[in-house]
Parts: structure tokens; C-alpha cells; sequence
């Protein structure tokens, strides 16, 4: 359990550093932390969406136009609402919230969101 917690911490790099950690954590978180995602399969809809977000983002048309009239915080207003659906099980609004996320530069919060959803399934 320390080792899940920690995962979402400031201290992330050293947990993933740890071979301990390594064999207790499943193979699908290092998929947000160091791009291994070459060796994993998703196990279910909600581990699919997150590496979908992550390996083929799914930008919607109009946050580009958002963007591109100087709206982003709007988009980030956006991505939020629609993250909070995506939590309560909309997988096309998570897909589209956590790339939307990513793709104004939220990398960090991207991948804290994806390794939460992911480590309080368990």
C-alpha cells in the first residue's frame, strides 16, 4: 500500500527506481511513467482508455479552435468537467480530457490521474 501511495507523491521517480517496486506494482503503471508500453495489455476498458490517452490522444476539433482564439483556460475548464465524467465511467469523455490535458502541456497531471484512477481500482 506504501508503494501505491507513493506512486502519487512527489517522489514517484525514486518509488519506480525501486526493484521493489518494480515486482510489486503491475506492469501497466510504468506505462505512464517511462513510456514501456510496448508490454502491456490492457485488462480492461478503463486500462485501454488510459493508454489510449496516452499512446493515441484523441484531441476534439473545437479545443484546437479553443486554443487557437487564446481560450485556454476554457479548455482546461473543459477537460475537467469532462474528466469528472470520464471518473464516473464515460470512457470516450476520460479519452478525450486527459489527451486534451496532455496537449496544453498537463503531463504531469495527466499521469497523476491516470496512475490514481489506476491504483484505486486495486
Amino acid at each position: 500500500m506504501a508503494i501505491k501511495i507513493g506512486m502519487l507523491s512527489s517522489n514517484y521517480n525514486t518509488i519506480i527506481s525501486n526493484p521493489m517496486a518494480i515486482n510489486a506494482l503491475e506492469p501497466i503503471i510504468f506505462a505512464f511513467t517511462n513510456r514501456e508500453v510496448q508490454f502491456v495489455k490492457p485488462k480492461n476498458a478503463l486500462e485501454k482508455t488510459l493508454l489510449d490517452a496516452f499512446y493515441r490522444p484523441r484531441v476534439p476539433s473545437y479545443v484546437r479552435l479553443q486554443l487557437a482564439d487564446g481560450k485556454l483556460g476554457e479548455v482546461i475548464l473543459n477537460a475537467l468537467i469532462q474528466l469528472e465524467r470520464g471518473i464516473s465511467g464515460d470512457m470516450q469523455d476520460l479519452l478525450e480530457s486527459i489527451s486534451t490535458l496532455r496537449h496544453v502541456g498537463l503531463e504531469r497531471v495527466s499521469q497523476q490521474t491516470a496512475l490514481w484512477l489506476l491504483l484505486s481500482e486495486t
